[in-house]
């Protein structure tokens, strides 16, 4: 009997060229009946433990550790072994004292000893190892040399084991494989409670909720049956403490003035979530499906995700530690693997290629094809070349695909335990005040550990501080709930298109779908988000035509008309396929929900089989056999299609929201983008485009009356200082606390004389001075640089009080070139003159876009690109491209040729110099090039 007993994987990050599968298959290909797995850490464990009983391998665990300054491996003789080694080595994550004595169980081996070898790559394939050292280094592969130990750090198989140890050690290896039996349990789910009652308290606490929502005692039918049958459910499967958690913690948060989001996910077709706060969204009144979120049938816990602003996040998580303990409460690990775009670029550093080289490569992987690249590159023509032009890099990328590089933490989930957590689970230390369980949340369910999903979203925060500042500028209370759920004004907005800077309605295919929709409700905008993620486009041209004309759309059954008739016989919802299929088949809500994940599998089997048990159940419901059959297939063309419903009303509202702030208050809407992102010439540029449109300004700085940061004044926006190109926030807030307390006449020399005074740099004068801050004092840029020297010099010079030099001003004509270019350099934008006017006005060849339309062919332009999108066709590459100027925005095409002749130049949100003519067929063809 024999294995290779200390091995490592690719879980130990760069340090080994086997994954958990080469490791297994080793061991099935040599008829090993064990298979080893020692890593530095037990991140593998699991997937290791699982893809061993699959295929009938006896699965050793185990981990290296330092102890008393020397590295040692511990082995899992059994389960209770395997617990005392994920509690011994969570403890040593915590830097706390053990005695290896107390934990029994457990083989504990010195690495020194002679029977043991490291195996960490596949005999052949040094080269990856080397590979993976290098990027590690950040060497290059040349510089890799391995030593003689690792070079014999391969995996043994059954012809050569025998050539590296003695009978003896033989014997030694086996006793250890016979001592170890290991069968990893399952373990009751262990989550925190908030009350030793929770089924009485949940019951309590709705209705409580559902007398608040409906601001009565007399609760309609709908609303009661619906919350016994739910309640019902929940507490079946022992879920009460899940819910009342959660809702705890969102209470908290809004008691506390935290930003939580309107609702997300199918938790939201929950009454129970609505009536508890977790939702903001009655699912009644939407005709939302519980059971498409929780039901009998389903396995595992419900999985409520919360959205909170992301600048208090932080926030909430402690409170959930003060709460529930340190020991209770921690986050989940999350692997950065390498995939394809990466591996070409690791790979080609440390194979010294230029950065020119790497984007090229990189560039040319479509998107479709980079999650399986290695089984699919070949059948592109340009891949092929690339290949064969750069085979030892793309050798080297593809092998170390998927590899795990860092570690860091899940961006939502934290676990809450009533034990300690690494009482079920390993942990793991991140940083100084950061731990992680080892195991992804595919494993954590089995032992009893269940998520709760906090998601930081930037759109909560953006949207409560252009709240607080509308309140505070116009002396009002506006919340989430106050603000009207129709309104003409935001519909009128949404429906020209104008969805710049719009939670996710900022694309250009967005855009499109607004200005031909037309959105007049909340529900039409859930169907556009909807309809506009990347699989549902197709179904875009078909919706709308039947939206435009109504009285011509032919439905498939009476049945389908009463629930298909709000998207215009389009299936955008998966709660719709459910209703469907109740009303054909007669099935219970949860068994619909089993019918349409079955169906999303596309498994040919599976199929096969609900497709019988439907056509089954709606000839028992009296339909005729033609038709059954006529609707399943119906239902299975458009299923992979279904979006969430609960989940995109929630979100609909959200974007609505957000909407309605840019059109009734875009001042403070605009304000708080540009401090969000402060100094950023591209915004500036873009921000100042968009809010002339609404016939407004913003001003440049103005040195008396600019604070550190962006403000609202007169009705326009004005510049900070601290908005101005190389000044940073402590410099601006300095100027401003300066010039609090200038008291003189308001001239160069006096304003000057109280900067130097007040230990404001010479450098900062004169970046001041070229970004337009001293204008209103009626000096040209050009006099007043060329007069700082002397002016900063002399009149920073006090003697008891008094400033004892006055510098005489020489006098000194603009230099109009250099003033402009000062103010584009700090400011990004040219305040006295229109920059598409200018632009014409010393090209006059070029037409404004409105004009080009009676011209194609000849017409000339300056515009912006707003979006690019590349389609591959047949194995070309083709890209449509939407540009847009100051009068209009069209959409054109630059197709095979053209299009490798721009595409290293052309860039989203850059101005070019553009030529349109139009084909035969009526494409508008664009071509482009600098100014």
């Amino acid at each position: 009997m024999f294995t290779n007993l200390w091995v490592r994987s690719n879980y130990t990050l760069l340090s080994s060229a086997l994954s958990i599968d080469d490791i297994i298959n080793h061991a099935v290909n040599n008829n090993f009946s064990h298979a080893s797995l020692i890593d530095t850490n037990l991140f593998g464990a699991l997937e290791f433990y699982d893809k061993c009983i699959k295929k009938n391998i006896k699965p050793i665990i185990g981990v290296e550790i330092f102890l008393n300054k020397e590295k040692v491996i511990i082995i899992a003789k059994n389960y209770k072994g395997y617990k005392n080694m994920i509690l011994l080595y969570s403890l040593m994550q915590q830097n706390k004292k053990i005695n290896i004595n107390e934990y029994s169980d457990l083989l504990v081996l010195r690495t020194c000893e002679n029977f043991l070898k490291c195996c960490i790559f596949e005999q052949g394939k040094e080269t990856i190892l080397k590979t993976l050292y290098a990027i590690k280094k950040s060497t290059l592969l040349k510089n890799i040399y391995l030593t003689k130990n690792e070079l014999n750090s391969f995996l043994l198989n059954k012809d050569n084991y025998t050539q590296f140890y003695t009978p003896e050690q033989l014997k030694k290896i086996e006793e250890i494989i016979k001592s170890i039996d290991l069968t990893i349990e399952n373990e009751e789910l262990d989550f925190v409670s908030i009350t030793p009652e929770p089924k009485k308290k949940i019951l309590e606490e709705c209705l409580i909720g559902l007398k608040k929502r409906l601001k009565t005692t007399t609760y309609p039918k709908s609303y009661s049956e619906r919350l016994i049958q739910e309640l019902d459910v929940i507490k079946k499967l022992n879920f009460c403490d899940y819910f009342l958690v959660v809702a705890d913690y969102i209470n908290w948060a809004k008691n506390n003035n935290i930003t939580v989001g309107i609702g997300r996910g199918s938790a939201v077709g929950s009454l129970v979530s609505y009536v508890l706060g977790i939702s903001d969204i009655d699912p009644i009144k939407h005709n939302l499906i519980f059971e498409r979120f929780m039901n009998l049938y389903r396995k595992g816990c419900p999985d409520i995700d919360v959205d909170i602003m992301d600048s208090r996040r932080k926030e909430v998580i402690n409170y959930l530690i003060d709460k529930y303990g340190i020991d209770n409460t921690c986050g989940i690990v999350a692997f950065h693997r390498i995939k394809i775009k990466q591996a070409i670029r690791d790979v080609g550093k440390i194979l010294n290629y230029s950065d020119n080289v790497i984007n090229l490569l990189c560039h040319s992987i479509p998107k479709e094809i980079e999650d399986n690249f290695a089984t699919t590159f070949l059948n592109h023509d340009a891949l092929r070349k690339n290949y064969e032009s750069y085979k030892e890099l793309f050798d080297l990328a593809i092998n170390i695909i998927n590899f795990p590089k860092t570690v860091s933490i899940h961006p939502a989930g934290i676990v809450l335990t009533k034990k300690k957590i690494y009482e079920h689970v390993p942990i793991y230390k991140l940083n100084d005040n950061e731990y992680v369980t080892q195991y992804t949340n595919d494993y954590l369910e089995r032992f009893g550990v269940v998520k709760v999903d906090l998601l930081s979203l930037n759109t909560l925060t953006k949207i409560q501080t252009n709240l607080d500042t509308i309140n505070k500028n116009h002396n009002i209370t506006l919340t989430f709930e106050t603000i009207p759920k129709i309104d003409r004004k935001t519909f009128a907005m949404l429906s020209k298109g104008e969805n710049s800077n719009l939670f996710q309605m900022e694309s250009y295919q967005m855009k499109k779908m607004l200005k031909e929709i037309k959105p007049q409700s909340i529900e039409d905008i859930s169907i556009i988000s909807a309809l506009g993620r990347p699989g549902t486009q197709d179904l875009i041209p078909e919706y709308i035509k039947n939206r435009n004309n109504p009285n011509k759309i032919i439905y498939l059954s009476n049945a389908t008309k009463d629930i298909l008739k709000s998207t215009s016989n389009i299936m955008v919802y998966e709660e719709q396929l459910m209703q469907i299929v109740r009303s054909i088949c007669n099935w219970s809500w949860a068994e619909t929900d089993n019918f349409r994940r079955a169906i999303k599998k596309k498994d040919k089997k599976i199929l096969a089989a609900i497709k019988n048990d439907f056509i089954a159940a709606g000839l028992k419901n009296n339909y005729q056999n033609d038709d059954v059959e006529k609707i399943f297939t119906w239902i299975e063309k458009f299923a992979s299609y279904g979006f969430n419903h609960a989940h995109s009303i929630a979100y609909a509202h959200l974007i609505y929201i957000d909407a309605y702030i840019k059109a009734n208050y875009p001042l403070e809407f605009y304000l708080n983008m540009l401090l969000a992102n402060e100094g950023t010439i591209s915004q500036n540029k873009m921000i100042n485009m968009e809010l002339k449109k609404l016939s407004f300004n913003m001003l440049p700085p103005n040195i008396f009356i600019s604070s550190a940061h962006y403000k609202i004044y007169n009705n326009q926006i004005l510049f900070g200082f601290c908005s101005i190109n190389s000044i940073n926030d402590e410099t601006g807030e300095r100027i401003e606390e300066a010039m609090k307390n200038f008291a003189e006449e308001k001239n160069f020399i006096n304003v000057i004389g109280h900067l130097a005074i007040n230990k404001i740099s010479k450098q900062t004068c004169e970046i001041l001075i070229k970004s337009c801050c001293f204008d209103s004092l009626g000096m040209n840029k050009t006099e007043m640089i060329f007069n700082l020297d002397e002016v900063y010099e002399k009149t920073k010079i006090i003697i008891n009080g008094k400033r004892m030099f006055l510098p005489k001003i020489i006098n000194k004509e603009k230099d109009e070139n250099f003033e402009k270019q000062w103010i584009n350099e700090y400011l990004g934008i040219d305040f006295y003159e229109d920059f598409f006017i200018n632009i014409r006005t010393k090209n006059p060849t070029f037409l404004p876009l409105s004009a080009s339309s009676k011209s194609w062919g000849v017409a000339h332009s300056y515009a912006k690109i707003i979006a690019i999108k590349i389609i591959t066709k047949n194995d070309k590459e083709f890209a449509a491209i939407t540009v847009e100027d100051d009068t209009k925005l069209i959409d054109c095409f630059c197709f095979e040729e053209n299009w490798k002749n721009i595409k290293s130049i052309a860039e989203e949100n850059k101005y070019f110099v553009i030529s349109i003519k139009q084909s035969d067929k009526g494409n508008l063809l664009l071509n482009l090039k600098n100014l």
